[in-house]
């Protein structure tokens, strides 16, 4: 699996996870759900290698869960205005 699969594979894990949390997955399991959906992509789409395929989904898994982290505390830090918006070049 090359670094591309992973950065498309991550995104939708990310989209998983979300909806199982809307449909009543309880947060504090959200990352557990992320790693096993990451493991489960990678053995869609894995080489044969079961190790490699299983660190892989690990990533996967912990990609999302990073990925979410950072877009929550972004767009936190934007609404707190830490962070400016793109600016008007009038």
């Amino acid at each position: 699996m090359n670094n591309f699969e992973i950065g498309v594979l991550s995104p939708i894990t990310l989209a998983f996870v979300e909806i199982s949390k809307g449909l009543g997955l309880p947060k504090k399991w959200a990352p557990v759900l992320a790693v096993i959906v990451g493991v489960a992509f990678s053995f869609m789409v894995g080489t044969g290698n079961i190790a490699e395929t299983i660190i892989t989904g690990c990533i996967i898994g912990f990609t999302a869960c990073g990925l979410w982290d950072v877009g929550k505390k972004t767009a936190q830090a934007v609404v707190e205005k830490k962070i400016d918006g793109p600016k008007n070049s009038k």
